[in-house]
């Protein structure tokens, strides 16, 4: 049954360092229990101290400068109003950097879009579920920043944190997986490619800006819709970037390459991967077969059901609305979102949608 738990939504705006202190200031409470959650969960998985944490964390710094500077001013900013140091204010930007540089990462997302024919008002939608390993309903938000020249964008962000996924308000919507790849390397952050992306106009520029990033930290899939019904899908490593043809109404994306060119780097099917194949491509081939299924009958309402399937492979692991366990290393849904690039709208449920509901966000 449905709970009335839901994220709040707040709207920072103005230059840079102003949305940065105003960030801090409003959430600093849930800010610092973010903070304390990526050093237990950094120390506990690299072995490192705290010191050594925050040290790794800077490293990220030059790269942020160079490809987006105003990011570094939000940063500080945050850092300022909150009332943790700069080097804490970045490692919430590249938590998953620091986190997972000597392992493969968790089962973390499935993503689609749809449109066109299959959907039955012709409407434009993308989204996911956002599956992680921590209380991070507790601390997220629903975000809307209005930089100065800028395109406003609405994202689901633990607090402290300036970009993950979303739409914008010219109908750009951008959603993310986590791709198993060694590489990892110092570059520019994973988290904050997205939010760049969503700072241009269609599908089309966001990936070309994308590939402009030359000096990339680790791996990432990027799906990109625009509200003309264009679809892209980007298969990132620090290495290569594969560009995926989505075909022109209906696309998803779970945890593995899907590019032939990119196989090369998948460490989904190594023996220790947190994330097995196996687990991913049903939760892809799900997902995939319940929009075919439906085929000019999706809306909104129909999405939910899928976001909320609990059917599960042949490892009995992850269905595509995820529950922890220790076979998926207690990964679970936090959030599960739905943009409406036709309309401009945000439904995003809080934590596992199986047992909550969905509330609409407008710009």
């Amino acid at each position: 049954m449905d709970t009335v738990q839901t994220f709040n939504k707040y709207i920072f705006y103005g230059t840079h360092s102003q949305i940065g202190l105003q960030y801090g200031e409003q959430l600093r409470k849930e800010i610092h229990f973010h903070l304390d959650i990526i050093l237990d969960l950094a120390c506990k998985h690299t072995g490192l101290g705290r010191e050594a944490v925050l040290q790794s964390a800077l490293g990220f710094e030059p790269y942020i400068k160079k490809y987006a500077p105003g990011f570094c001013e939000e940063i500080k900013g945050i850092s300022c109003a909150s009332g943790i140091s700069y080097a804490e204010a970045i490692l919430l930007q590249v938590r998953q950097e620091v986190i997972y540089t000597n392992t493969y990462g968790g089962p973390e997302c499935t993503s689609y879009v749809v449109g066109g024919s299959y959907t039955d008002k012709g409407q434009i939608y993308i989204g996911q579920n956002l599956d992680l390993n921590g209380p991070f309903e507790k601390i997220s938000n629903i975000v809307e920043i209005r930089a100065e020249g800028k395109p406003a964008v609405m994202m689901v962000l633990p607090a402290g944190q300036i970009s993950n996924t979303g739409l914008n308000n010219l109908g750009l919507g951008i959603n993310c997986n986590f791709l198993s790849c060694m590489g990892w390397q110092k570059g520019f952050p994973r988290y904050l490619i997205s939010r760049l992306g969503l700072e241009c106009s269609t599908a089309a520029e966001a990936a070309a800006l994308i590939k402009t990033i030359a000096e990339r930290s680790s791996s990432r899939n990027f799906l990109i819709a625009d509200a003309g019904g264009n679809f892209v899908d980007l298969e990132v490593t620090p290495m290569a970037i594969a560009t995926i043809s989505t075909g022109e109404e209906m696309f998803v994306h779970s945890n593995h390459f899907l590019s032939d060119d990119m196989l090369q780097y998948d460490c989904s099917r190594m023996p220790d991967a947190a994330i097995s194949y196996t687990d991913s491509l049903w939760r892809y081939s799900r997902l995939k077969a319940l929009m075919e299924s439906n085929h000019g009958h999706i809306n909104s309402d129909m999405i939910k059901s899928f976001l909320r399937d609990h059917d599960k492979g042949p490892d009995d692991v992850s269905s595509i609305c995820m529950h922890q366990c220790e076979k998926n290393k207690n990964y679970r849904t936090v959030a599960s979102m739905i943009s409406n690039l036709t309309e401009l709208t945000f439904e995003v449920a809080c934590g596992q949608p199986c047992s909550s509901s969905y509330t609409k966000y407008h710009f």
